[in-house]
């Protein structure tokens, strides 16, 4: 059986299936910043019956691949690119030509965008690309995250 522990001073939730912490196939403790994510991950494996079949398990293998980071990604990598992708976001991305789908993004996607600005104090608009201004306070917003959160 599979459950979740809180280490208060580190902040993160570690699963240990028995009596074991899971690790990574590096052999990396399995560290998450969320609770709900670790109880979905701990639940992954709680609903594995006389095969184990971690092919199946999404979230476990996207958390083994962010812990080992293969690719030997930096926190910077990240970071740049979250901002490159800014530009062509569903969210803010819109397509002018199409009067029908332009208004259901307006109605449905705005609110989300109105909510971002304020959230974080950003005056991002929908339109093909992204002020200056708004990409260094969200960089600067995303820079308090750390590596695994930000993956």
């Amino acid at each position: 059986e599979a459950r979740v522990v809180f280490k208060p001073v580190e902040e993160v939730y570690n699963i240990y299936l028995d009596k074991h912490c899971l690790v990574t196939p590096k052999r990396n403790p399995v560290e998450i910043y969320s609770e709900a994510l670790a109880l979905a991950v701990a639940q992954e494996w709680n609903m594995q019956t006389n095969e184990l079949r971690v092919n199946l398990m999404r979230l476990t293998g996207l958390i083994f691949t962010a812990t080992d980071n293969p690719m030997s990604l930096q926190k910077s990598d990240l970071l740049s690119q979250v901002l490159q992708f800014l530009d062509k976001d569903t969210v803010l991305y819109r397509l002018e030509e199409n009067s029908n789908l332009l208004h259901l993004e307006e109605t449905n996607w705005n609110p989300v965008v109105e909510w971002v600005n304020w959230e974080y104090g950003l005056s991002v608009k929908p339109k093909a690309v992204i002020d200056n201004n708004s990409r260094v306070r969200l960089a600067n917003q995303l820079s308090d995250y750390n590596f695994l959160q930000l993956v």
